[in-house]
């Protein structure tokens, strides 16, 4: 049995009470994982600006606990799953990603809990992805997505689903041209996983972290536009037996490529 908490960003005071409350019953049920769920954020940002930290992180207990070995396998695989599609935190104190917390309640401080349990920290709220309400859906079914594989990748590493639909952002099909400048555009963020599944998306040795699947067309995706343009020049940049220059927009050429290969 799986047990998942969505936690907020704020918390009352008894979120302590609760938490060991959960472990308890957890304990006593047999609950063999439970899986917290939390959107980061931090003091004395300027709740009118986006904050300087984001990405992803997942804190498992210390190697001192009952639950450390279990909980670290399975946040092992979580990481290796997400690190595919998402960028990991840049927050210096969490830049090993996989953080091992003594105090940390939901993971069982205090040898509060028996069975795995795992944090992950999805990133942080005012980060483009969730902020943006055309893309929070969007983002966090994929995120939700790529987390369930990530589970069932630690428990059954042949299975044929997981082996057979690795995202549920694609297929899709585009409709209209794309250009830089846009923002919050659930077509830029297919199209930026498009780019990623053909290995042209972040360009030129550049990481998630520097260019993360946010849905805004800036230069990481215009460069990665451009070589998907050069990859698949005969289609795209052949016009009376030449080839024209690439733009690093997408536009009826570069759409009619997309949808061929990713379309519905």
């Amino acid at each position: 049995m799986i047990m998942i908490l969505l936690e907020p960003n704020s918390v009352a005071n008894n979120t302590s009470l609760r938490l060991y409350a959960i472990n308890k019953w957890a304990n006593e049920n047999n609950v063999e994982i439970v899986f917290h769920i939390h959107f980061n954020d931090y003091r004395g940002r300027n709740l009118d600006q986006p904050g300087k930290y984001s990405g992803f992180s997942i804190y498992v207990p210390e190697y001192q606990l009952p639950n450390h070995q279990a909980s670290s396998e399975l946040a092992k695989s979580l990481k290796n799953q997400l690190e595919k599609y998402f960028a990991k935190s840049d927050l210096p104190a969490e830049s090993s990603i996989l953080i091992e917390d003594q105090e940390l309640i939901a993971v069982g401080s205090n040898a509060s809990r028996d069975g795995i349990s795992v944090l992950t920290e999805y990133g942080y709220i005012y980060e483009p992805q969730f902020a943006k309400k055309g893309l929070r859906a969007i983002v966090l079914k994929e995120m939700a997505y790529q987390t369930y594989i990530g589970i069932k990748k630690n428990f059954d590493k042949n299975s044929s689903f997981i082996n057979t639909r690795e995202t549920n952002l694609l297929p899709y099909t585009w409709n209209k041209t794309l250009k830089k400048g846009m923002e919050g555009s659930e077509d830029v963020i297919r199209l930026q996983i498009a780019l990623l599944k053909e290995g042209l998306y972040p360009p030129n040795s550049k990481t998630l972290e520097e260019c993360p699947l946010s849905g805004a067309f800036k230069s990481c995706t215009f460069e990665s536009i451009k070589k998907f343009q050069e990859k698949y020049a005969k289609d795209i940049l052949s016009k009376n037996g030449k080839t024209e220059k690439t733009n690093g927009y997408a536009g009826p050429k570069t759409l009619a490529k997309l949808n061929e290969i990713y379309g519905k």
